[in-house]
């Protein structure tokens, strides 16, 4: 299983060689599945060459720009490369999973604006999350989610719009936690009080050593810290912000650029 980091930069303003919040969970399978989609993170993928036609899933965190501009160019790279293969039924649906379908839904309509033929276009499946637990799973791994207060509560529909994912690996348990924009850490306490293969961590509003701090703090059996979407503190000092938060965990650890990938076994 690999983790494709297609943008690490939060919504700050454009910062070179970093592109907005993506990444890509591969399973051991080939299939791909999509956490957040700012920037053209479609591109970026093709070019790291991941296939298109193997996306299981897209998950969206919360509807801000900066993990959604993207989404257009996901639908459309799936689309071309249909096309490219000659082939318009091999892909029609992506699952999307989202507290905010009409993101998805504005998407897919600008898509549908530009696609010369209607047989190469793909329909958005929407899940949404309302609730947390269990909301995907397949033979490698399963998906849930909790919800966190990065935004506030919807004003119509009164329900939270940004939610964290945990994935858990089916052969040995090992649990992946994505933070996606949040208030506080402890908004996760119930998934960070047991043990955590690899915490996926956004610095856009918090200080990585804070953050290290915390944890230690609330002594939570995390094995691995990876900071992404990050934020001006460390985009202008990236080298100085890592030697204090690896000073306060007592060990290296992970600042995200784009197009690192982590390999798990």
């Amino acid at each position: 299983m690999f983790i494709h980091i297609l943008g690490s930069c939060s919504g700050t303003e454009p910062m070179p060689g970093r592109d907005y919040t993506s990444w890509i969970l591969e399973e051991d399978c080939g299939d791909i599945l999509w956490f957040d989609a700012g920037g053209p993170c479609s591109a970026h993928a093709y070019r790291k060459g991941l296939d298109p036609l193997k996306a299981k899933a897209l998950f969206l965190s919360h509807p801000h720009g900066d993990h959604t501009g993207g989404l257009q160019g996901i639908m459309g790279v799936i689309s071309k490369a249909k096309w490219l293969r000659n082939d318009p039924d091999i892909f029609r649906k992506l699952p999307c999973y989202t507290a905010v379908p009409e993101v998805i839904e504005a998407a897919h309509k600008l898509c549908c604006l530009s696609s010369q033929k209607d047989c190469w276009e793909i329909t958005p499946e929407i899940h949404l999350i309302e609730t947390p637990g269990e909301i995907f799973s397949d033979a490698e791994i399963t998906v849930d989610t909790l919800p966190n207060l990065h935004m506030r509560l919807h004003p119509e529909t009164g329900r939270h719009q940004s939610w964290s994912f945990r994935i858990r690996r089916r052969k040995n348990g090992e649990a992946i936690v994505y933070t996606g924009d949040i208030k506080s850490l402890d908004e996760l306490a119930a998934w960070l009080e047991t043990p955590t293969r690899l915490l996926m961590l956004e610095t856009g509003h918090h200080r990585a050593d804070e953050l290290c701090k915390m944890i230690r703090e609330r002594n939570w059996p995390i094995e691995e810290l990876l900071f992404v979407h990050h934020g001006l503190e460390i985009l202008r000092d990236p080298a100085g912000e890592k030697a204090k938060a690896d000073a306060v965990w007592g060990k290296p650890v992970l600042f995200a650029d784009d197009g690192m990938t982590l390999a798990f076994r």
